[in-house]
């Protein structure tokens, strides 16, 4: 039976994963493992200091988690988009073959504890980014760049896009 992941992948690099048949796990890069209590009655388990959870460990130890944070980037990239949840299907007996089950351009999930600092990695570059085209078009906005094309969006490269 395959077990179920949900990549928050930000600007390319996956953040955290959670798993639908164990809603008090989440995933984070490095092996690490968090156990989140979310009834509302044990506040005590919603703070970075809470207890490590080993009951997927053979996530890790069998490359799975690996396979899935890889596969959940490269589809981020491939769409070249700045947010996106990637849910993954993963077999226990092929680590190496984690499968794309849907894209999700916003969830409703609870990030507990990783839901501010998941949307500052995702905020930031769009800050910095938008300060340096208000300094360098002296306007408080950018003026919006509008290309009319018939090329189909798969088939532009970024010169095409730039034109």
């Amino acid at each position: 039976i395959p077990l179920e992941t949900k990549v928050e992948v930000v600007w390319g690099r996956a953040y955290l994963a959670l798993f639908p048949d164990y809603h008090d796990v989440i995933a984070l890069r490095g092996g690490k493992f968090e156990f989140t209590d979310r009834r509302a009655e044990a506040p005590e388990q919603w703070t970075n200091g809470n207890i490590p959870d080993v009951r997927l460990n053979w996530m890790v130890d069998g490359g799975h988690m690996e396979a899935v944070w890889a596969l959940a980037e490269d589809v981020a990239r491939a769409i070249g988009i700045d947010e996106i949840r990637v849910d993954i299907f993963v077999d226990p007996e092929r680590p190496e073959s984690p499968m794309v089950n849907e894209i999700s351009l916003s969830s409703g999930h609870n990030y507990m504890y990783h839901a501010a600092n998941l949307a500052k990695a995702w905020i930031g570059p769009h800050i910095a980014r938008s300060a340096t085209e208000r300094i360098e078009s002296k306007s408080s906005w950018p003026v919006p760049v509008l290309r009319r094309t018939t090329k189909q969006v798969h088939l532009q490269t970024v010169t095409s896009v730039h034109r």
